[in-house]
């Protein structure tokens, strides 16, 4: 048989094995290359510890909490009002969510990177429950920068002693070019695999 026939069949044999491994990489690249939805952003709020407290809060509790919404909060907001998917709230002494209470203001400021910067919110919990924390500019016009009340006592900060918002989330979506070269590497592993399966067979049954 002459070298050019050795070629052309080896070359023909090489397009048989990588064909199968065409369907399953076109399956591989599709999944990994489908935009992934973001994670929900996560908003988390930490006070100062109260300056005035009666029981049962203590000066050594204050207003913690956080609310997530379905995408990132936009940029230079102005006391917009949120829409959010849930959101959790407590005071040392009573704890308030999305299922448990309701938010008579949930409205916040954002500068330009989209990071809260002044923020009022309200929220009436159950049995005369209710927390309020508000930003620095928001609590000029009233007497505190967090509240926290019930049936039996109250608690609170004077003006300016305002807490701070962490942001975590969305979580960003992988680079096309990882996932497309992710892919291409894995069509290329199969097809190695069965190209060397093909040759291994090839040389025993030449024995």
């Amino acid at each position: 048989m002459s070298v050019i026939a050795i070629l052309t069949r080896r070359a023909f044999h090489l397009m048989n094995l990588i064909r199968p491994a065409v369907g399953p990489g076109v399956l591989i690249w599709a999944t990994f290359c489908t935009p992934l939805a973001n994670a929900g952003a996560v908003y988390t709020y930490t006070g100062n510890d109260f300056t005035v407290a009666s029981t049962p809060f203590t000066t050594a509790d204050k207003v913690t909490g956080s609310f997530t919404v379905s995408t990132a909060l936009g940029a230079n907001l102005s006391l917009a009002s949120i829409t959010f998917t849930s959101f959790t709230f407590s005071d040392g002494v009573d704890t308030v969510t999305n299922a448990t209470a309701t938010p008579v203001s949930f409205a916040v400021t954002t500068n330009s990177l989209g990071l809260i910067t002044d923020w009022y919110i309200g929220i009436d919990g159950s049995a005369g429950s209710m927390i309020q924390t508000l930003g620095p500019t928001s609590d000029l016009t009233n007497c505190c920068s967090d509240i926290a009340e019930n049936a039996s006592g109250e608690a609170y900060n004077a003006k300016g002693d305002n807490g701070s918002w962490l942001t975590s989330g969305p979580v960003p979506e992988p680079s096309p070019f990882v996932l497309t070269t992710t892919a291409l590497l894995a069509l290329a592993f199969v097809a190695r695999k069965r190209f060397a399966l093909g040759i291994r067979r090839s040389t025993q049954m030449h024995r």
